[in-house]
């Protein structure tokens, strides 16, 4: 019986952390973006879902406006990567400053770049390019500091992460106003009060069975 619940304990305690990045983005810091190719592309993993849409911002009205699609990659270990691609109506008449996404809280982010055709956009040549990527102090919004001039489309802008489900997610896109679109997320990890749930509730279940099995012994 110890020996399980010393199990069980380990496996809790293994769900609430995941294995981290080799070049993970903290929470609270600011640097260069990465830039993923070769072994570390998303170009060719698995697609789990994606979307795609319209943007504008809103000051003024439709003066910046243009496309954005945001797909969910699968790693081969099972860890998902958000890819986004942002592109600039030529109409459009100002750049975009930032991109940021949000719900990364307590999951580890490796941030960066890829250049390619993905997402069904054509990105040749290589649109434009995050100079800076940031995580709030929380954890929960990361950014991409990106000046997408109108008509141009951006590089694949990418976020790998420890996360293995998703759930919907929000994207901004800023030029002084924000566009809000929806987008995905790792979705949020169970609390520490519904693991201890589920680890009762299993030494209960192996009691039971435990006390089941005696009385049949004594039948």
């Amino acid at each position: 019986m110890r020996r399980f619940i010393c199990g069980a304990i380990a496996m809790a305690l293994f769900l609430m952390s995941a294995p981290a990045r080799a070049n993970p983005l903290l929470p609270g810091t600011a640097t260069a973006p990465d830039v993923f190719t070769g072994a570390t592309s998303v170009l060719g993993l698995p697609v789990l879902a994606s979307i795609s849409g319209n943007w504008a911002t809103p000051a003024p009205p439709g003066a910046t406006f243009g496309t954005y699609t945001a797909d969910v990659r699968q790693e081969s270990g099972g860890t998902l990567d958000f890819v986004y691609q942002v592109t600039n109506n030529p109409a459009s008449i100002d750049s975009t400053v930032s991109v940021s996404m949000q719900s990364f809280g307590n999951f580890t982010t490796d941030v960066g770049y890829e250049f390619g055709t993905g997402l069904g956009l054509t990105n040749t040549p290589p649109g434009p390019i995050p100079l800076l990527v940031d995580r709030s102090l929380s954890g929960n919004s990361v950014r991409f500091t990106i000046s997408i001039l109108p008509g141009t489309t951006s590089a694949l802008l990418v976020i790998k992460t420890d996360a293995t489900t998703f759930s919907g997610g929000n994207l901004g896109i800023l030029d002084g106003g924000t566009a809000n679109v929806n987008a995905f997320a790792p979705a949020p990890l169970p609390s520490t009060a519904s693991l201890g749930f589920v680890l009762i509730g299993g030494l209960g279940g192996v009691g039971g069975i435990r006390r089941l099995n005696s009385r049949r012994a004594l039948a």
